[in-house]
């Protein structure tokens, strides 16, 4: 039984005089036929109670009489009258009143609790409420659509005997058939976001509408007024979600809905309909093409082809009439774009390749000139070594006297030289480097409207790379580091070595050292003794006479 038929009944059987029925409220007048209160009417009452409490209705009831004041008995999950004086109310003023007298009942049900709390309409006379709701214009019915939370079931509970019909996200549903609240599974939020990013829709912070909202099932039969008005609205949406451009107005004169929009496809198409008076011969066409664009993909590429083929399969440049098998045509240019798409795609991934392979290789020329600097150092020193030291120490078949202050202070400032070329190449290095991984997140970011996030990932995993890279480097530059270091640690502790075992000698053994390291004279052979001449007798001295002929005797 119908609850507003338990509530008329609740104390006297009654007949019903007239009701109305629309979005927010629920009026209607019973007179009584008979003035015996029923013997279970507590129990009636309790029923009616839970009943009103469980679907969060708040119900109003007069009882008028000619001859008595009125009084109310009010129902609700905040507050409820006292039975037992409406009860006592209702026998007195039956006592007080004639045979003839005719005693009214007005019922009002306040429905918003119950769309506040559980996102539901209740529709206790169905074909009244549809005309007092969906035979007003178009913009009222938004408006009452609008009091909903969209983001939950829109559910009109019907309290008639019906068979349930709806949208995806709005139902009508029998009392009978009622299981409670579903979860959505559509994805609004997201739908309107992709709308956003191609579409600008005037009456966004006014209608938070999409297409699936309006697309009725057609598993099931529903009331033509329904149907033709859903119809209408899907379409409007579908050019809201598909044009370049729209917005929805109202007109002044005869508030009535239009949809004003600009399409730009081959064609640049201009059209404002009225919502009312619109065709949906094309409707099906639209939603199967809106579904295509909207679902997985990409949004960008989809909704751009779709325009342009619309465009060309419009008759009469109007939205509302395209040529059936529309779909079929952007589909079959979907896939042709693919394939053009799929060498592009090679050569970008080609491209990308050839970058992380350069990239690779720039690593390696980054360590390689550090070598060879490194190289160009080593010899240097090893040059300058070999021919003040060795040399030296060849020659003096001694490595005593061959460091002296002078190439003590020579030998250093080669290493300090050294030590300083060290640091700059050092830095050179780690700025090669910096610029080296930067390099990945430039090359990311400039593909990355190419490029699918996810497969741009996979192509360009920039924290792997540079982690590798990274690790290449560093090992390298430590490795040269320690030993470009090391040797000038060493060459720098043996010359000092040698100037200060060369200072600290004794002069003693300088001497001696210098003495070993002249070159030692020949022995001269020591002279035989020569006897001793024994005296020779003086002799006499001569005459000239005898020296003459003595002197021709030694001449002979």
């Amino acid at each position: 039984m119908n609850i507003v038929s338990k509530i008329a009944d609740l104390f006297m059987p009654s007949q019903e005089v007239s009701s109305c029925d629309n979005f927010h409220l629920f009026k209607a007048e019973y007179r009584i036929l008979e003035t015996t209160i029923h013997q279970d009417y507590s129990q009636r009452v309790e029923e009616l109670t839970n009943e009103v409490i469980a679907n969060n209705l708040d119900i109003e009831i007069d009882f008028k009489f000619e001859t008595c004041d009125s009084f109310t008995l009010l129902i609700s999950p905040e507050y409820c009258s006292d039975l037992q004086q409406v009860k006592d109310k209702i026998d007195n003023a039956i006592q007080f009143s004639e045979t003839d007298d005719t005693i009214i009942i007005c019922i009002s049900i306040d429905k918003k609790i119950a769309l506040d709390k559980d996102n539901k309409i209740h529709i206790f006379n169905f074909d009244n409420f549809i005309k007092n709701v969906f035979g007003a214009n178009v913009s009222s019915i938004l408006t009452y659509l609008n009091c909903f939370d969209l983001h939950k079931e829109l559910l009109f509970n019907v309290w008639d005997d019906i068979n349930s019909f709806g949208s995806e996200t709005i139902k009508f549903v029998s009392q009978k058939d009622l299981v409670g609240s579903n979860t959505l599974s559509i994805a609004r939020d997201s739908i309107i976001s992709k709308r956003n990013k191609s579409c600008h829709f005037i009456n966004d912070s006014q209608y938070k509408f999409i297409p699936d909202d309006f697309f009725l099932s057609p598993s099931g039969p529903c009331h033509s007024d329904i149907k033709n008005t859903f119809d209408s609205l899907l379409t409007t949406f579908l050019i809201v979600y598909l044009a370049d451009t729209s917005e929805i107005s109202v007109e002044n004169d005869s508030n009535d809905l239009y949809i004003d929009y600009k399409f730009k496809g081959y064609r640049l198409i201009s059209e404002v309909i009225a919502i009312k008076d619109m065709s949906n011969n094309s409707t099906s066409e639209l939603f199967d093409i809106y579904k295509w664009v909207y679902n997985s993909g990409n949004f960008i590429d989809k909704i751009g082809l779709a325009r342009n083929i619309i465009s060309i399969h419009m008759v009469d440049k109007s939205m509302t009439s395209i040529n059936h098998g529309t779909l079929k045509s952007i589909e079959s240019g979907y896939d042709i774009y693919l394939k053009d798409n799929v060498k592009q795609y090679i050569e970008i991934k080609n491209k990308i390749s050839e970058f992380l392979v350069g990239q690779s290789d720039k690593a390696s020329d980054i360590t390689k000139n550090m070598f060879s600097t490194f190289k160009t150092s080593f010899w240097s020193i090893i040059t300058f070594f070999i021919s003040v030291f060795l040399i030296k120490i060849i020659t003096s078949n001694s490595y005593r006297g061959t460091v002296t202050l002078e190439t003590l202070v020579v030998t250093l400032v080669f290493i300090l030289f050294s030590v300083v070329y060290w640091y700059f190449t050092n830095k050179e290095v780690l700025e090669e480097k910096d610029r080296l991984l930067s390099r990945y997140d430039t090359i990311k970011n400039r593909y990355k409207d190419l490029l699918n996030e996810d497969d741009l990932n996979n192509i360009i995993n920039t924290e792997k790379l540079k982690a590798d890279d990274t690790a290449y480097i560093e090992s390298r530059r430590k490795r040269f580091s320690i030993i470009w270091n090391s040797f000038n640690a060493v060459i720098a502790i043996v010359v000092l070595g040698l100037f200060c075992l060369d200072n600290n000698m004794s002069p003693s053994n300088k001497l001696e050292e210098e003495v070993k390291a002249q070159p030692q004279p020949q022995p001269q052979p020591q002279p035989q003794p020569q006897p001793q001449p024994q005296p020779q007798p003086q002799p006499q001295p001569q005459n000239t006479k005898q020296k003459l002929q003595n002197q021709v005797l030694n001449t002979n």
